[in-house]
């Protein structure tokens, strides 16, 4: 009688890498609590900006000319509150953008298809379009699901807005396919991908926007094959970078 193999669940080799980002965001969460939570020297500080009070005992002065308050008074300095240290270490992940190492797991796990770059805006993440689309094509292939399945899990890490981007070469669709130009093949592939991270990963829609950019915004120019599947992509913006 032949033996049956196990049936157990294949563990994730990679699984260990979030729980060590989770850990390393914690840690710094904590030193900045710990930082912002320090009480400054205040007699210090005074005397070397020659704040003093009458009788030589240091005192805050109000900028606007009141009775300054003696350093001793309760209140005279600010703690912040847990509220404000929360919002701190939340800006403060948000400026950092992805862990590295969840970028590391989502490289590897979609084969080198997706790379990970920064502009003005923040972190941008780029899947190639044939990891998504077949040509001049806007459906969503079961692979492209399994794909952003896992972008899905990466982009649940951070809590800003994002916005989905879809771009083109400079070939134009063939009229047969539906699309009039690469304005509308763009934006309805950005809108397939929005759409799935919505409705089917439950990432939040207030956070989300929609772009196309269609063939305006090249990462080579459009003189060889290669170059051109470079231009075919879609591009999710971690807005990071916005005030």
């Amino acid at each position: 009688m032949g033996r049956k193999g196990d049936q157990g669940v294949k563990m994730d080799p990679l699984g260990w890498m979030f729980t060590f980002s989770d850990l390393v965001t914690l840690l710094l969460t904590f030193f900045v609590m710990l930082l912002t939570m320090k009480e400054p020297e205040v007699p210090k500080m005074q005397e070397a900006f020659g704040f003093f009070a009458a009788g030589g005992s240091p005192a805050i002065m109000d900028i606007d000319g009141a009775k300054p308050k003696d350093a001793s008074t309760p209140g005279a300095i600010h703690k912040p509150s847990v509220d404000d240290l929360l919002k701190e270490s939340v800006k403060l992940s948000m400026e950092m953008g992805l862990p590295p190492a969840a970028k590391a797991a989502l490289a590897q796990k979609l084969q080198g298809k997706v790379s990970f770059r920064r502009d003005q805006r923040g972190e941008v993440i780029t899947l190639a379009n044939d990891l998504l689309f077949g040509p001049a094509s806007a459906a969503l292939s079961d692979k492209a699901r399994r794909a952003l399945k896992e972008v899905a899990v990466v982009l649940r890490q951070v809590d800003v807005p994002m916005v989905v981007e879809g771009h083109t070469d400079d070939a134009p669709p063939n009229p047969a396919t539906g699309f009039r130009d690469n304005w509308q093949l763009s934006l309805a592939r950005a809108l397939a991908v929005l759409d799935y991270l919505v409705q089917e990963q439950g990432l939040p829609p207030d956070l989300m926007r929609v772009g196309a950019l269609g063939e305006t915004r090249p990462l080579k120019p459009n003189r060889s094959r290669e170059q051109r599947a470079m231009n075919r992509r879609t591009e999710i913006v971690l807005l990071t970078g916005e005030s």
